[in-house]
């Protein structure tokens, strides 16, 4: 059985003065500085400011949480009333600690958390599980002896004495009993686990010990090799520790106080705590009745993919604004058929831990899932089907655009948001990393931001207020704005027939000619103010003859979003229809009028 600090001076809880802190804290941000491979170890201590009591604190400590379970247990006491705890673990939000050593991850300077704990509040600051050790399990993760899968969940997974959960593997080839990553007291240490402590152990040069009594082997093997390594070994915890005259450093201070300190001297801001969710639906055609598909829904890691992660309570279908179907165990797995002209809404019903409300997934019909819109590639050689650009909740990002946000980030010096909640992953990324290389973001919205303490400048006023005053203060006019369309035409000879040729009309993206644009609702072919065709289709090509001597006009006829007239192209005579033409067409809607340009020169900016 575990118990509390024996050792009556090791339970004394030490604070550093003002003056002594503030050298220790220059110290150890210039030793993260010059070093070449930092790990960090974690203990309890770093998690009680969130409510969570540790193990080993005194009867008589400063904690909020009051003492610690072992502490209690030694003198059958129990937790004062006055003790501010948390009632449930899972709603535990992370410390600015977590958060910090989350910032330090990301940019590279930190390259392994080591953690005694088992609450599971590293991986959810957003800590990447590659790159982080826990030595004592956690609390929402359980696994298959028999296949070594891995399964997380938005609960407490903690199953009876011989770990075992009451659940299965999900494979089925396997469908072995799950057991809870829970290590107690006396059981050996998750082997993975170890050697990747061990292993960044043998490499580091600083060790940053954090809210730990380092009182518990084998854990305590990692500090002890940093140790016999001769490297640096920094220790941040309020009581003494076993190591105390090893460490290169003791700091006695709280966990979030020595990594705020930390962090504002290497000017790096801890970044907000967001919840972060990710999704993965999939949608397969049964192959018995092409009116039937079945849709999967699944929470994953959001840091590995292969991991599923349990986070739904419940999910319910809802078809044409009427609820059908409530599914209520895992996996999420339902069938539709005949629902393709009907509108489908997914309500994905999370646990709740942090009040979390529910989030719909609407779809036009059942096909609009896969993103088809009906329509086929026009090239001969290809005819696919064509999809839509829509990014859904829980879908990728498309890669190229991605790439291309980060990329501009990673070079900017001046990041503006304008009129975002700055609440959806994975495109808060793109401050985040402006934020993350020291770079000036300044938030433009009326609410307040999770990067409200990150920006360097917040400006709570319209968006377009905010830019009129801006270009003003620029001297740069802002333009009207004016509808582009650009349109090309080309006209071919009929090899067989010299006094026939086809007319091919399209409209082409204004800034790339590679792209077709579709502009036009119809086209009337009109000979001699006679109306002799109407086109309706895409492709807008027509053949015409026998006109070398009539005039022709070729009448295209837009959608109307902004009640654009038609516009008229007038020829002498088919010999005058250019063989390759194209040219832009620019409409006021406040004038009511076309006006043909030829150049890109002449377009409006």
């Amino acid at each position: 059985m575990a118990h509390g600090i024996s050792d009556p001076k090791n339970k004394k809880e030490h604070f550093d003065t003002a003056i002594h802190l503030e050298k220790k804290l220059d110290q150890l941000a210039q030793w993260i500085k010059e070093s070449q491979h930092f790990i960090v170890f974690t203990g309890a201590g770093v998690s009680t400011s969130t409510g969570i009591p540790d193990f080993r604190s005194g009867m008589d400590t400063v904690l909020p949480t009051g003492p610690g379970a072992w502490e209690l247990e030694d003198h059958k006491a129990k937790r004062a009333k006055t003790t501010t705890i948390i009632d449930d673990v899972q709603k535990a939000i992370p410390s600015p600690t977590h958060m910090a050593l989350v910032a330090l991850q990301r940019q590279g300077i930190l390259k392994c958390i080591i953690s005694q704990n088992c609450d599971g509040l590293h991986l959810r600051s957003g800590v990447n599980s590659n790159n982080l050790a826990e030595l004592h399990g956690n609390m929402n993760l359980e696994k298959c002896p028999k296949c070594d899968a891995k399964y997380l969940r938005d609960y407490d997974t903690e199953g009876n004495r011989k770990h075992y959960t009451g659940r299965r593997c999900d494979k089925p080839s396997c469908r072995g009993r799950l057991k809870d990553s829970i290590i107690n007291f006396g059981e050996d240490l998750p082997e993975d686990e170890l050697n990747k402590a061990l292993d960044h152990a043998g490499k580091a040069d600083l060790c940053l010990v954090l809210g730990s009594s380092l009182s518990v082997t084998p854990a305590t093997d990692i500090p002890e090799r940093v140790v016999e390594n001769k490297q640096k070994l920094v220790i941040g915890n309020l009581q003494r520790t076993p190591f105390h005259k090893n460490a290169t450093l003791n700091i006695h201070a709280f966990s979030d106080v020595i990594m705020q300190g930390v962090m504002q001297r290497l000017d790096i801001p801890i970044p907000p705590w967001i919840l972060r969710r990710r999704v993965h639906i999939t949608c397969s055609q049964d192959l018995n009745n092409e009116n039937q598909k079945r849709i999967v829904i699944e929470g994953r890691d959001p840091n590995d993919t292969d991991i599923p992660f349990t986070l739904f309570d419940n999910i319910e279908i809802i078809v044409n604004q009427k609820f059908i179907q409530q599914l209520i165990h895992q996996p999420f797995v339902f069938d539709f058929s005949g629902c393709d002209q009907q509108s489908i809404t997914i309500r994905l019903h999370f646990f709740g831990h942090y009040n979390e409300i529910p989030f719909d997934l609407t779809y036009a019909n059942l096909s609009n899932r896969k993103h088809y819109t009906g329509r086929r590639c026009d090239k001969p050689s290809c005819r696919a089907r064509l999809k839509d650009s829509i990014i859904n909740f829980g879908e990728d990002l498309p890669e190229d655009e991605l790439n291309k946000a980060l990329d501009h980030a990673g070079k900017a010096d001046l990041c503006l948001v304008l009129g975002s909640s700055l609440t959806v992953t994975p495109a808060i990324d793109i401050p985040e990393r402006v934020v993350e290389n020291k770079q000036k973001l300044v938030i433009g919205n009326l609410q307040r931001t999770p990067f409200h303490k990150n920006a360097t400048l917040n400006i709570h006023a319209f968006s377009d207020v905010i830019m009129q005053g801006v270009m003003q203060r620029l001297n740069i006019p802002i333009p009207p704005w004016i509808l582009r369309r650009r349109v090309h035409i080309t006209c071919s000879q009929d090899l067989n027939n010299e006094n026939q040729k086809r007319i091919l009309i399209e409209g082409r993206d204004p800034n790339n000619p590679d792209i077709p644009f579709t502009l036009f609702d119809n086209i009337e072919i009109i000979v001699n103010q006679k109306v002799i065709q109407q086109l309706i289709h895409q492709p807008f090509a027509f053949d015409l003859s026998d006109y070398d001597q009539q005039s022709i006009t070729i009448r295209l006829h837009f959608f109307g979003h902004y009640n654009e007239i038609p516009f008229d192209l007038i020829y002498a005579n088919l010999s005058n229809i250019s063989n390759n033409e194209q040219f832009y067409l620019l409409y006021n809607p406040m004038e009511g009028q076309w006006r043909k340009v030829t150049g890109s020169d002449d377009l409006p900016l």
